[in-house]
């Protein structure tokens, strides 16, 4: 298993990263379930495999955002087949939140965590993704 960091960034309350991790092991701690006491926005890119979120299952596809409150039990289970996994990750502390985040927080509350985003607007966030990632560097 190999981890490659495409990108990453910490600061102040926010961590963000683009990681491909190619001949995966499914059976490495970072795909055991966790938590996390920040919120995660998590993209997934590239993979087979299937995403749990307080237990209740949600098939990877390509455009899938994920956003997990600071404390959800969360972890990827991927398939044996699975040649490399690719992700983009952004976790924040909760004074970041914006005003009028509660709406948000009560829906994750609620495990409404996962999003699959239509064709433009993955494209869209994959185009900020990459513009991040260019004027970061």
């Amino acid at each position: 298993m190999n981890t490659e960091m495409l990108f990453h960034y910490k600061d102040n309350g926010i961590f963000v990263k683009h990681a491909l991790t190619t001949d995966p092991d499914p059976q490495d701690f970072s795909f055991r379930s966790h938590y996390h006491n920040t919120y995660e926005i998590y993209y997934f890119l590239r993979g087979q495999g299937d995403l749990a979120v307080e237990g209740k299952v949600y098939p990877l596809k390509r455009g899938m955002l994920l956003v997990t409150s600071k404390g959800q039990t969360h972890n990827i289970r991927l398939h044996p087949s699975t040649e490399s996994y690719e992700r983009f990750v952004i976790m924040f502390d909760e004074h970041l939140l914006p005003t009028g985040a509660d709406t948000v927080l009560h829906a994750l509350q609620r495990e409404q965590n996962c999003f699959q985003l239509s064709e433009t607007d993955a494209a869209w966030l994959e185009n900020c993704f990459a513009t991040l990632e260019t004027t970061a560097r």
